[in-house]
């Protein structure tokens, strides 16, 4: 794994599966690989029994005995395929692999490695983009069709190109659209835009969808699918120039604000994509996009890689492509672009904007992208590598039946084109301006000077970093401030530069951390979420090493609150402690970190804090307590610590979420703290037990017996929370953790049961309870509610100052009106002996079944 990559992990097992499918459902159109399905057998059809259907005729095939080889050779694989799986005793050779896909995977890979090098061959591409084409119209408006999307054919250049739109959009004036260019692959030689319109419409559906769950219904999303000219009978400069002409056929024809687009492609596609964006900084015209996506990206054509038996590709059709390369860059070694195109890795990446490198682990080109993500991160731009284990060359084209990760690598696509639009705005265009100064400027004999005491004007903002030749060598990253004064009779353009840390972590959110004059300012990669520390707020900084990639730092602020950042590198570290005793005028203090394997030592409370320290005061553990859910004595000198649980870690990953102190009998002095007041210490820090505010209803534990979680608790409401006080456990319930409510009567005729659905379930110990069920008698009784009189109003005469009546139906009718959550009933059904429920059992569990109104 390269440094800077992180691999996706598996989908995460969460009780909120259910936005999850709400994100993921977008395979409905997805019926770009069925294309390829129909081609392939149209093409193994044609190979055995000599059709002309494909165009094709006996160029693939030159002789009888071929075809029957080739398809000897399928049928091989196939049975290879069938007999592996069935020596593993019906397993999969890989998890995220289908039977489906390792029969396809044998079968193309095999059939590939003998004939397909042919398919670059002139008139053998002519064809198979004609019949693509043909397949993509019919697939294309049946995607079309289902996805309930307006098709817009246009040319430009003598080329065909595809705009794809929903029929109903919000007015353009008054909402932003993000519009996602794509360049299709196909090694420069195969396919064509319309091949790419179910695929286009996955893209469409799945950014509309993050809008909505975003909440951002007006913005309107777009994707276009350029064309190009293609090898062998255009050179590589052509197609170059293909590219970037769409693209400004785009911006200054068709009048897209080029914030609006983010550029993206795959495999070759994805070379192209690169191309543009380097042949747009070079122009200086500031027309770059948000951003850019590179998926299973094509950028060495000139290099020679091992073959991988695991991927579906042919390393034959990679060395036709390499072969047609080298010779079109020696026919044209001249042109600059051809060189750019052919090997995108040894070009000057800096000045582009962010980017995204999806990277599949049995890619036959897998090392182009790490490559070009360790220069892009040399070069100062802003890069993100994403690998999939397992995964073959444009793994995401296959549908989620096939290939499951295909699903999760276009939510990531769609989610970072999303982000990057989202932040973008004025961003690139002073990138640009500062790209035009250091390539002009400084050859028209003026002075670049990083001024020590900081700008004296407002920051100009910029999303990604500058070129990084900076005289002081001090690398720009978010932020930087330009301004012109005259000094000496000469122009000296003053730069302050605002250094940027990658790869920062706050919690379990990667960022960038911002170093500027005026304090820290943390921002997340994924999200608009950041963290400002202004200068005059930090009160001391220390630092922590954990490994040569993992140091933290702790940042105290003025009341004693910290914050932490994890993930720095050492020479991070070395940067940061210039940069604060330079502008802060503070020292970055290490801290001494117990390292003699004991757990014990002193408790201390230190702000909202609980921090153990060993001999030399080093820390041996430090609790921000805020994370602290429930403090319990569950022996004489032992205190139990619960944690919140976090619920954006992946199901495989291990978090802490209990932890026992034991605390010895003291002799009696003052010195020694009990477990019972270290207990009520935790609890108060905490604000497990301090409310703030008076409760409105109070229901005194002899009301009613909690089944789940067994005992009796006494129940407070409040405004925006709810509080369960025992012998033993307290818990505070947030209403919004209060997923629905049931009344439902029990089948003895006597008692009701009143159950709290939680989407985070309460702990004691180990033991999750994410149902709360509350048992209550029918007898009357009267409660008070403390609301003022014009506080009573606002429920329209359903709630008083004393209700009365039977408890369960009080107890409902507070929870519909003071909480806000619709409480279910059991509705009209009866059994034959007039109870609301059947018994029934599940494993060997039994309990009973309520039908209600539309559900069980």
């Amino acid at each position: 794994m390269p440094v800077f990559a992180w691999r996706s992990p598996a989908a995460m097992a969460t009780s909120k599966n259910h936005d999850v499918r709400a994100v993921e459902g977008c395979d409905a159109s997805h019926v770009t690989p069925l294309a390829l399905a129909a081609y392939v057998t149209l093409a193994s059809i044609n190979a055995v029994w000599g059709f002309d259907a494909l165009g094709i005729k006996r160029r693939l095939i030159v002789h009888e005995f071929m075809r029957w080889a080739l398809c000897f050779h399928a049928l091989e694989a196939l049975c290879r395929a069938i007999g592996a799986y069935v020596a593993r005793g019906c397993q999969l050779r890989f998890p995220e692999w289908t039977f489906v896909w390792e029969c396809m995977q044998g079968m193309a890979h095999a059939a590939g490695a003998r004939n397909c090098h042919h398919l670059v061959l002139s008139a053998n591409a002519s064809a198979f983009r004609r019949n693509s084409d043909v397949l993509g119209r019919w697939l294309g408006a049946l995607s079309c069709y289902l996805s309930d999307t307006k098709l817009e054919v246009f040319e430009h250049r003598g080329l065909e190109h595809v705009w794809l739109r929903s029929k109903i959009e919000h007015d353009a004036s008054s909402s932003r659209t993000l519009v996602l260019m794509y360049y299709h692959g196909g090694g420069y030689t195969l396919f064509c835009p319309r091949f790419y319109i179910p695929f286009g419409n996955v893209l469409l559906q799945q950014a509309k969808r993050q809008f909505a769950l975003a909440g951002d219904e007006d913005i309107n999303a777009q994707v276009i699918l350029p064309n190009d000219r293609k090898f062998p009978q255009h050179s590589l400069a052509t197609i170059a120039a293909d590219g970037l002409a769409i693209y400004n056929h785009i911006v200054h024809d068709r009048g897209v604000d080029p914030s609006n687009i983010v550029l993206a492609g795959d495999s070759a596609g994805a070379g192209l994509t690169m191309e543009t964006l380097l042949k747009l900084r070079d122009s200086s015209s500031g027309d770059f996009p948000a951003g850019a996506i590179c998926a299973c990206p094509f950028f060495d054509l000139l290099g020679d890689h091992d073959d991988r038996k695991l991927s579906h590709l042919s390393q034959n059709m990679r060395h036709a492509m390499r072969k047609l390369a080298r010779s079109d860059s020696d026919c044209e070694r001249e042109q600059a672009d051809t060189q750019k195109l052919a090997r995108v890795a040894q070009c000057d990446l800096s000045g582009l904007p962010s980017l995204l490198l999806v990277g599949a682990e049995f890619d036959l080109v897998a090392d182009h992208a790490r490559a070009v993500a360790k220069k892009a991160a040399a070069d100062g731009v802003d890069v993100t590598l994403k690998e999939y284990d397992k995964m073959p060359h444009a793994f995401f084209l296959f549908p989620s039946l096939v290939l499951p990760r295909a699903r999760t690598a276009v939510r990531d696509m769609v989610a970072f084109a999303i982000h990057c639009f989202h932040c973008h705005d004025d961003h690139h265009q002073a990138r640009a301006i500062l790209y035009f100064l250091y390539h002009t400027l400084i050859s028209s004999k003026k002075d670049i000077v990083c001024p020590p005491n900081g700008p004296t004007t407002e920051p100009l903002p910029v999303a990604a970093p500058v070129p990084s030749a900076l005289p002081s060598g001090t690398s720009i990253g978010l932020c930087v401030s330009v301004w012109s004064v005259k000094e000496r009779e000469r122009d000296v353009i003053y730069i302050m530069a605002e250094t940027t840390l990658n790869n920062v972590f706050w919690g379990h959110s990667d960022g960038h951390l911002v170093l500027s004059a005026s304090g820290l300012l943390w921002r997340s990669r994924t999200t608009e979420s950041q963290k400002k520390l202004a200068k005059d707020e930090i009160v001391t900084m220390l630092w922590t090493p954990v490994g040569e990639k993992n140091n933290h730092i702790k940042v105290y602020q003025k009341g004693g609150k910290y914050v932490r950042f994890t993930g720095l590198k050492r020479a991070d570290i070395d940067q940061l402690k210039q940069h604060v005793e330079t502008y802060f005028d503070r020292e970055l203090v290490q801290e001494k970190v117990s390292s003699s394997g004991g757990n014990w030592g002193e408790m201390k409370f230190e702000g909202p804090n609980l921090n153990f320290r060993g001999d030399n005061e080093s820390s041996v553990l430090e609790l921000p307590l805020e994370l602290v859910a429930q403090c319990a004595l569950p022996g004489k000198n032992e205190v139990e610590l619960q944690f919140h649980e976090d619920d954006t870690v992946a199901g495989d990953e291990e978090t802490l979420v209990e932890m026992r102190v034991y605390l010895p009998p003291g002799d009696g002095s003052d010195d020694v703290i009990t477990a019972e007041a270290f207990r009520d210490e935790v609890l108060q820090r905490a604000n497990i037990r301090s409310v703030t505010g008076k409760s409105i209803v109070e229901l005194e534990e002899s009301l009613g017996t909690f089944l789940t979680p067994r005992g009796r608790y006494g129940v407070e409401i409040y405004a925006n929370f709810l509080r369960m006080h025992g012998k033993t456990f307290d818990y505070k319930i947030m209403y919004s953790n209060i997923n629905r409510c049931f009344l439902l009567e029990l089948p003895n005729g006597i008692n009701t049961a009143f159950v709290i659905s939680l989407e985070e379930p309460i702990r004691q110990g180990k033991q999750g309870y994410p149902h709360l069920v509350l048992q209550l008698s029918k007898e009357d009784v009267h409660i008070d509610v403390n609301l003022s009189a014009d506080e009573i109003k606002k429920y329209n005469g359903n709630i008083h100052e004393r209700m009365s009546g039977a408890l369960p139906q009080i107890v409902a009718t507070l929870f519909k009106f003071i909480i806000g959550k619709k409480v279910y009933t059991s509705g009209k059904f009866k059994t034959h002996s007039g109870d609301r429920a059947v018994k029934c059992a599940v494993k060997a569990q039994s309990g009973h079944l309520y039908p209600l109104e539309k559900s069980f």
